[in-house]
């Protein structure tokens, strides 16, 4: 875990500044790299060094006021662009003006109150960039990939869920952000990529990408019926047939399959396909699926030898041993005779 500096000062703000760097790394660990880089940012306003490499925190050095970064570090906060406009915008700057002077005399618990009744009046802050925005913002929005059967009610009550998933990260209430997260994943199976902003039904099937290039009903029809096969042949685990045809998809339809998001696209459409093709296709799967079995096959079998090549060759070793040891009497002898 992360601790403070030997040797600073304690400071009334220790418990707080040790918390924030807690749930950084912990949202680090999650890969939830937008709250970790907020909890940073709002560390870094409070004059609180990080060394990740050391497992420290510290406080920053006092900075004139003329230093260049000084200047950076206070500048005010700014309407995000495309923000609707609202008559509370002067009163949301003032509000902001004032968390930032809390904060920049470490006044903590004004600050914090001040971010809550932002966040209650739908005010997202980004700490990091300095920007403010009403609505969800673009901070917020999760998006949908993948397929899945929802209705346009469960879709809008995902999206209401995820809003205020995001709104408890923001005040650092992970518990309830984490209850949020569980609540997703059971009642409509929602899988969530925080890094990626995100969230799709946790299903076998594939859909369509919005961003591939339209292709013809033939050709849906090959593209989802080797998907359903690949899916099948990883389910039991069949992962050389499931790369077989992910090569086939690729090579022949152009169809780069993306299996994090459960989606496929087409680069370049290809030209409609027949019901020969789709035959076609369907058969080269197989037979190449079974040639690879074949090889697999022939890579497990061990080279057995027959009993009688087994004979054949222990006779002929014993030949050659007679054979050897004959002569080496002869020549044995023959010397023999050389002296006498």
């Amino acid at each position: 875990p992360f601790e403070k500096a030997p040797g600073l000062p304690e400071t009334e703000n220790d418990d707080q500044i040790q918390q924030m760097v807690e749930e950084r790394d912990a949202a680090r660990k999650d890969r939830d790299f937008d709250a970790a880089d907020g909890i940073k940012a709002e560390l870094t306003e409070m004059g609180v060094f990080i060394d990740d490499r050391k497992k420290q925190w510290s406080f920053r050095r006092a900075r004139s006021s003329g230093d260049d970064r000084t200047q950076r570090r206070v500048r005010p906060f700014e309407k995000a662009p495309g923000s609707p406009e609202t008559e509370d915008d002067e009163k949301i700057q003032k509000m902001l003006d004032d968390r930032d002077a809390a904060r920049a005399v470490r006044d903590f618990d004004t600050a914090d109150g001040i971010r809550n009744e932002l966040l209650a009046m739908g005010v997202f802050i980004d700490d990091r960039g300095k920007k403010w925005s009403m609505g969800r913002g673009d901070t917020a929005a999760y998006n949908r990939r993948g397929g899945g059967s929802l209705t346009d009610e469960e879709v809008d009550e995902i999206t209401k869920l995820l809003e205020q998933r995001f709104v408890c990260k923001l005040n650092r209430d992970f518990e309830t952000a984490d209850q949020i997260r569980d609540q997703l994943r059971e009642t409509y199976k929602i899988m969530i990529d925080d890094g990626n902003k995100v969230w799709r039904v946790a299903t076998d099937g594939y859909d369509m990408s919005p961003n591939s290039s339209p292709v013809s009903e033939e050709t849906l029809e090959i593209i989802n019926g080797l998907l359903a096969q690949r899916t099948a042949a990883k389910i039991a685990k069949d992962f050389a047939t499931a790369d077989t045809i992910r090569d086939l998809l690729r090579g022949k339809h152009n169809v780069s399959v993306d299996d994090r998001v459960k989606e496929w696209t087409v680069i370049d459409a290809p030209a409609s396909a027949s019901q020969d093709e789709v035959a076609e296709d369907s058969n080269a799967v197989s037979i190449e699926n079974e040639l690879v079995k074949e090889e697999v096959k022939a890579e497990e079998e061990e080279l057995t030898i027959p009993d009688s090549v087994e004979e054949t060759v222990d006779s002929d070793i014993d030949a050659s041993i007679e054979e050897e040891t004959e002569e080496g009497l002869d020549e044995t002898t023959a010397a023999a005779s050389v002296e006498e």
